[in-house]
């Protein structure tokens, strides 16, 4: 079936994101954008915002539509091929039957949108309601770049991702169901409580994914590369391993701690499987040993991790909170997707002539919520940081050598406020 499309001059499409705006405003003259089935190919609108508006069966081919927010909008149907959608806000967008392909999707947010397969309807010639018009088929996203994008939530039912890239993407809580992925870059990926049955993973890259509390019943593992994939099996020794409880561990640690040594003994976890502790909240974990511990998904809020060692430790989707971790050695941790707003990541000074520097050189930090957390003269050398949240963040005197990272352009944003 063909559908009729309709070229539209950018200064049309101009006004009708103007008058988007005065709607979300709630202004005089403002209308919602009614887009569908326009030809609004290489256009470049990046920033823009039309949530809420509706794209259905509209070609969008080669359009720059970086940073945009497209919040619950309709793309039912629409050509997004080669599409620039890199950092782009697609909370809640419907965009069942779209073609996807090859689409820079780096970065964006895709939290409970609707991929799934998808038809247009139109009404019944005998009045009876709607019945389908034009079958559209599966949500094309093969070979699309959705490295660090977070579509937790989403539903990718039957979707066609062969080839796609999905490195470090949150994909957690989402419906995978029946979908292709054969060939896909899933690696670092986190798909904690997703739904990956009947899925076709054959020759996929999973090296490092989090699969734990995932459903893989009838998945096709042909030549898929599982390596470092932590699932509900622990991964090594546990604390059962050290034959006494975590209370009288941490007992005799703060101890230890009290005692400046003189009594207790410090605790030393290293590289010990400690998901099933699910909640460390305000614990007083100073001087603790954690190095390539396994932490991810661990609630970590306001807990006191004062020199702590955490070398090469895995922190990915930890919730820490307001977490002190003033002179803690962190080198090569992977903090990937961790709430780390208001936390404490300053200089511990013990004397005046005695400071300790937080290590966070080669962390993953991508996709980190760092929203007001303190980081002054933190070493950052070499640490990943892109599409970390970084507002309010203070990075005074921080050591930012070959860190990647968009800081500098948040700091201009928030002086425009």
């Amino acid at each position: 079936m063909h559908l009729d499309v309709q070229r539209i001059t950018h200064t049309a499409l101009s006004k009708v994101i103007e008058r988007h705006r005065s709607f979300r405003l709630g202004l005089d003259g403002g209308v919602c954008a009614d887009l569908s089935y326009r030809d609004l190919s290489s256009v470049l609108i990046a920033g823009s915002d039309l949530s809420g508006a509706d794209l259905t069966g509209t070609n969008l081919t080669g359009a720059d539509l970086s940073e945009c927010v497209f919040r619950d909008c309709i793309f039912l149907g629409a050509n997004l091929t080669d599409v620039n959608l890199r950092g782009a806000d697609l909370t809640g967008a419907v965009m069942r039957g779209a073609r996807l392909s090859r689409a820079n999707l780096e970065g964006a947010i895709l939290h409970n949108a609707d991929l799934r397969h998808g038809a247009l309807v139109k009404e019944s010639t005998e009045g009876n309601g709607l019945v389908p018009d034009h079958e559209l088929g599966a949500t094309s996203l093969e070979g699309a770049n959705l490295h660090c994008a977070d579509a937790s939530g989403a539903d990718l039912t039957m979707v066609d991702a062969g080839m796609t890239d999905f490195t470090d993407a949150n994909l957690s809580g989402c419906s995978l169901v029946g979908s292709s992925l054969q060939g896909a870059n899933l690696s670092g990926v986190v798909l904690e409580g997703a739904n990956l049955n009947d899925a076709d993973l054959r020759d996929a890259d999973l090296q490092d994914a989090l699969l734990f509390g995932a459903l893989t019943e009838n998945v096709n593992w042909e030549g898929a590369n599982r390596d470092g994939v932590l699932t509900d099996k622990p991964c090594g020794k546990t604390l059962d391993d050290l034959g006494m409880s975590l209370d009288t561990l941490l007992e005799r640690h703060q101890e230890w701690v009290s005692s400046n040594g003189k009594s207790g003994s410090p605790a030393v976890l290293d590289g010990l499987d400690l998901r099933n502790l699910k909640n460390l909240d305000k614990y007083q974990l100073s001087g603790i040993s954690l190095r390539r511990a396994i932490m991810c998904g661990l609630s970590l809020r306001r807990a006191n991790l004062i020199g702590a060692r955490l070398e090469g430790a895995d922190l990915r989707n930890c919730r820490m909170k307001g977490v002190d971790l003033r002179g803690a050695n962190m080198k090569g941790a992977k903090l990937s997707n961790a709430d780390l707003r208001k936390a404490v990541m300053g200089p511990l000074n013990v004397t005046k002539e005695r400071t300790f520097r937080t290590n966070l050189s080669g962390c993953q930090m991508r996709r980190a919520d760092l929203r007001g957390a303190d980081m002054h003269r933190a070493n950052l050398n070499g640490s990943d940081l892109r599409f970390a949240q970084t507002h309010r963040t203070n990075f005074d005197g921080a050591n930012l050598d070959e860190a990647v990272h968009n800081i500098a352009a948040v700091r201009v944003a928030e002086l425009e406020e």
